[in-house]
């Protein structure tokens, strides 16, 4: 048996980055599919030194965010899947808010009269252990966490039950290698990585799933063991 069952992945940010250059990409990233992705790196976790800035650096990326039809190519934020996902994935945002979170960044021109619309945001100002923290959402919702140093980034990376994916943004290569291997995740990229390989693993950890799809890895779990033991 493999089981893939989502994440909540995160997306870190290492001091000495600059911010300027990879914000919007961050957002139009974890958002795309209106933020229905498995692997969404929809929780950030940024540097406090970097905090401010990249705020600032990431409103252009809401402002490139044209919810509506999926059938019109200046879309890029189409609709949730089912009405009551709509409302699940309002909750979370108006739980985050009245639990005294903030909506740092969001987009707010006027959904469309029809359809099962969330318009995209990032929430900031929670604590570790909240409900947009530590659950997928899979919508357009993200949240973004300041943190002092690498030992409190891997604290806060690996602090929900979940263990998909991760980024690691970071100009040491040796330094990015380091975090990359204490964070629990079945796939981590580093600076973006790349597409999807079919040769590599794919699965997690944890409430994540069991198991791994794709090469070898996922050759072997079609395979039965058979151990034979000849006594000499």
């Amino acid at each position: 048996m493999t089981l893939e069952l989502g994440g909540k992945s995160p997306n870190i940010v290492m001091p000495g980055v600059d911010v300027r250059k990879i914000a919007v990409e961050m957002h139009l990233r974890w958002s795309r599919n209106a933020g229905q992705g498995c692997a969404a790196l929809a929780r950030l976790l940024v540097h406090e030194s970097s905090y401010d800035e990249f705020l600032e650096a990431g409103a252009a990326a809401f402002d490139q965010m044209i919810v509506g039809d999926p059938w019109d190519p200046a879309t890029n934020i189409g609709p949730m899947i089912r009405p009551d996902h709509q409302q699940r994935v309002r909750g979370f945002i108006d739980q985050a808010v009245a639990e005294g979170g903030s909506k740092l960044l969001e987009v707010t021109r006027p959904l469309p009269d029809k359809g099962w619309f969330v318009n995209p945001v990032l929430l900031g100002g929670l604590p570790a252990d909240a409900r947009a923290v530590q659950e997928e959402i899979f919508g357009p919702v993200a949240v973004i966490m300041p943190f002092k140093d690498t030992e409190d980034a891997i604290r806060l990376a690996n602090d929900t039950p979940y263990g998909l994916a991760a980024n690691i943004w970071c100009d040491d290569p040796a330094e990015a290698r380091r975090v990359a291997e204490r964070v629990r995740a079945g796939t981590v990229w580093i600076n973006g990585g790349g597409s999807m390989r079919p040769d590599a693993p794919f699965g997690g950890y944890g409430r994540s799933g069991l198991g791994r799809e794709l090469g070898e890895w996922g050759m072997r779990e079609y395979l039965e063991v058979k151990h034979i033991q000849w006594r000499v």
